[in-house]
């Protein structure tokens, strides 16, 4: 064998033996791999059984929901379609009252012996035009549709509805509703059927209930129920400004319905319970707004269910009328944030009463 075949497999035996530590460590790293390959498969083989057992759970729970659905489904397919749109009067009654919420309607008022249906209407509605002036509600002339209701009948008036720009002016103008002078004209609120009929029932449950003997009540009409009659009612007349607390009202009682002659209201209903909430009334004579509506931002920091503040203004003075109310369970942390907001509020001439349900207070 040649001398140069012999040193080409020296060479090559020296750089196998160079390389077999750098091997051998690769086995070694490969063994322990393996080791812990298997180590890992003998876990996961342990846990087995319990991953059969959740899957057996999840199967009968499946059944058990799929056995429920389909029970339901075959009780709402065997009821009566009528029952599926039972929200529909509900949702009709809703948009009804929003409508009716801007409007008034006026009894009294002669019709107009005129054939043409635009020339009626138009000297019909001067004839509104002269109601609603002597009425202090500011309302918009311009805005006013004006409808006579029912079928023309020579020995009856037919009622006016008007339709006034939003609810306020119909708010308004219902405050004001006494002081037209003309014998026979008077203006009552726009109610649905639906309200009419239930107040009738309100009205036919009362006198039983006075028939069977029960005394000091009267029909509320807020809730929609009979309400026990308070025998220290506020006497409106002499007093400036009326504070009350936990109104009972929430977003379904109008203004109009818990509206004062001759005066303002300012209230904030409760967020958490109906039986939260404050209300102000302030003698209409006098320029006050609301906090809430202010431009002062320090005045906006005031919970709304607890604290409704209101800006009085006197030709000498101003007065930041606030009327509180603390429930029961408010926190320590509430009660300092009240507090503090209070007195960061309160930085004018200012009259604070309320309902603290704090012994040391009220």
């Amino acid at each position: 064998m040649p001398a140069r075949v012999l040193m080409f497999f020296r060479d090559q035996c020296k750089s196998s033996m160079r390389a077999f530590p750098e091997k051998k460590e690769n086995i070694e790293s490969l063994k322990n791999e393996v080791t812990e390959i298997h180590k890992n498969l003998r876990e996961s083989t342990n846990k087995v059984p319990g991953y059969a057992y959740v899957v057996k759970e999840l199967k009968q729970e499946t059944t058990f929901l799929k056995q429920n659905f389909q029970a339901l489904e075959k009780k709402v397919k065997e009821k009566p379609n009528h029952d599926v749109v039972e929200f529909e009067p509900t949702i009709h009654e809703l948009k009804e009252r929003e409508n009716s919420s801007m409007n008034i309607l006026v009894f009294g008022v002669q019709e107009i012996s005129e054939s043409n249906r635009v020339k009626r209407s138009t000297r019909e509605t001067g004839n509104i035009h002269k109601v609603l002036e002597k009425v202090k509600s500011y309302v918009i002339m311009d805005d006013l549709k004006v409808f006579r209701l029912g079928k023309y009948n020579p020995e009856k008036l037919r009622p006016i509805r008007v339709i006034l720009l939003n609810e306020e002016e119909a708010l308004n103008t219902l405050r004001h509703k006494n002081d037209i002078p003309e014998d026979g004209v008077y203006i009552k609120s726009d109610q649905t059927q639906s309200q009419i009929k239930y107040l009738k029932e309100l009205l036919k449950e009362l006198e039983d209930r006075k028939s069977a003997g029960e005394e000091d009540i009267k029909v509320n009409y807020i809730h929609g129920k009979i309400v026990k009659e308070s025998k220290a009612d506020v006497k409106q007349t002499d007093l400036t400004f009326i504070l009350l607390t936990e109104i009972w009202l929430n977003n379904q009682t109008t203004d109009v319905l818990i509206a004062l002659e001759g005066y303002r209201s300012f209230r904030r209903d409760g967020k958490n319970r109906e039986e939260d909430g404050i209300m102000e009334y302030v003698k209409e004579n006098i320029h006050s707004i609301a906090i809430h509506s202010h431009q002062e931002e320090k005045y906006k920091t005031l919970d709304p269910a607890e604290a409704l503040c209101i800006d009085v203004t006197f030709k000498k003075f101003r007065l930041l009328l606030g009327c509180i109310y603390r429930p029961n369970n408010t926190s320590p942390q509430r009660n300092s944030v009240l507090v503090r907001t209070i007195e960061e509020a309160f930085t004018t001439t200012r009259k604070m009463c309320g309902d603290f349900n704090y012994e040391e207070i009220s």
